[in-house]
């Protein structure tokens, strides 16, 4: 059995990679920031990365800013660390978080890649939270994502589970479907406190990739272009009520994406 324990960004805005696609990254999280959703999906990062996102609608009244940190490798352990910042009403809100995930069997590197399956990973973790001057609270979520022979990846997580404060945590029930075509497209299914989305991602070429999708609400795209060990990101979400843009970069050493 392989095992992996991570520390990482769990609640924070959304980064600009997981929301190129409009879906939750609940079946095929990958990255520093949306690993911090799912985090059982941890397990898939090679290397380690660090990763910065920012948020910011049409208005200029809702910034957001994310970090993380994850993949630091000691034997079958691997670390990391993050913190968000948001700003709404005129409240701040400050977010931390700590998450572990173990694979129970299979390569779910390998899946991700295009190469067949099955394999089956854990996570949990914690988040600290607190808004303007209010108390703070902390909460806990779990989840699994396994991969069904060939290409077929399903995930679900709680969140939510508070565990300390007087603070009020949404309790948030999500789940999520991912097809792996080959080894430049992937279309995705989630569902989010009863919210179904869908969207997909695709490889152009080794420099670009482009990522769509709508939850009928609202309609987001979204590009991704590596250039070296640096990766930028950038979507933009359109609604009813305006804009809300997300750009972001992340730094993998060797290339570890």
């Amino acid at each position: 059995m392989i095992c992996s324990v991570l520390l990482a960004l769990l609640a924070a805005p959304p980064g600009a990679w997981s929301s190129g696609c409009a879906v939750q990254p609940y079946s095929w999280s990958d990255d520093a920031l949306s690993c911090r959703i799912a985090p059982a999906g941890l397990v898939r990062l090679e290397g380690w990365r660090a990763g910065l996102s920012g948020r910011l609608d049409g208005s200029g009244e809702t910034p957001g800013l994310s970090l993380g940190v994850a993949g630091f490798r000691a034997g079958r352990v691997v670390l990391g660390a993050g913190a968000g910042w948001s700003e709404a009403g005129g409240a701040d809100t400050l977010d931390l978080g700590l998450a572990a995930a173990a694979t129970l069997r299979g390569d779910p590197i390998g899946f991700m890649e295009g190469v067949f399956g099955p394999s089956i990973s854990v996570g949990s973790s914690l988040a600290w939270t607190r808004t303007g001057e209010g108390e703070g609270c902390l909460s806990a979520s779990i989840g699994l994502q396994f991969s069904i022979f060939p290409t077929i990846a399903v995930g679900a997580d709680c969140s939510g589970l508070r565990l300390a404060g007087d603070r009020l945590v949404e309790r948030i029930l999500g789940y999520g479907v991912t097809c792996v075509y080959d080894r430049s497209f992937r279309a995705h299914l989630s569902v989010r406190d009863g919210r179904p989305a869908v969207g997909g991602e695709l490889a152009v070429t080794d420099r670009l990739t482009v990522r769509t999708g709508s939850d009928g609400s609202l309609w987001v795209a979204g590009l991704a272009v590596p250039v070296g060990d640096l990766e930028f990101a950038y979507s933009v979400s359109l609604s009813g009520s305006g804009a809300v843009h997300r750009a972001g970069l992340e730094f993998s050493p060797g290339g570890s994406r």
